[in-house]
């Protein structure tokens, strides 16, 4: 029976000591296809129309990403270490409109990527935006199922232009919640960004001039 504990003992001590919880892995910054989702620079200019002739500016005053970054490849418990770790990288541009509506002036727009295993498998991709009093249901690009409401369209022409596979979100007008949201319905596309939204107050598509 001594034997067997100590054989169990050792066991143990093996298992808790075998792995080295002062190792550490790199997280990488965000991916270059992340960046290519934030297409705009600090001081762009962004600017939406509609068939009035009716303008509204934003100025992009922030544009930031995560840097790579160290972190513990495993974390030290009672039974041993746990092996398990994430990585996230994110990327975020934020600008003011000349104007507001809704009692908000913002466009912004954020990707993260989220992986595990220092990174040898992408486990998430996902799209936050908003403009005006609109704030957008994050998109899994992995495997983008949206919501009842919303779609991806092929192509769309808006506006002037026409863009190839457009996210389209919008918000149930009739839902108390949203009575007094004035931005209903929003497109959205990987180059460009945000390229039109129709606007309650003027009852109006504004697009990219």
């Amino acid at each position: 029976m001594k034997l067997q504990n100590y054989f169990l003992g050792t066991l143990l001590s093996v298992f808790i000591y075998s792995c080295n919880c002062d190792k550490k892995y790199s997280c990488p910054a965000l991916s270059s296809e992340g960046q290519i989702w934030l297409s705009n620079n600090k001081n762009d200019s962004i600017i939406f129309i509609n068939d009035a002739g009716n303008l509204i500016r934003f100025i992009i005053n922030a544009k930031s990403t995560t840097p790579s970054y160290d972190a513990p490849a495993c974390k030290g418990g009672e039974f041993g270490c746990s092996c398990d770790y994430d990585c996230e990288a994110n990327g975020n541009i934020t600008g003011y409109g000349n104007v507001s509506i809704g009692g908000q002036s913002s466009y912004f727009i954020k990707v993260t990527e989220t992986s595990q295993s220092a990174g040898k498998f992408q486990t998430g991709f996902n799209i936050n935006f908003n403009i005006f009093d609109f704030f957008g249901k994050q998109i899994d690009l992995l495997n983008p199922n949206l919501n009842i409401g919303d779609s991806l369209l092929n192509s769309a022409q808006i506006g002037n232009n026409t863009y190839s596979q457009v996210y389209v979100q919008s918000i149930d007008t009739l839902n108390n919640f949203n009575l007094n949201k004035k931005i209903w319905k929003t497109y959205f596309t990987k180059a460009n960004g945000i390229v039109g939204f129709w606007d309650r107050q003027s009852h109006t598509l504004y697009y990219r001039e």
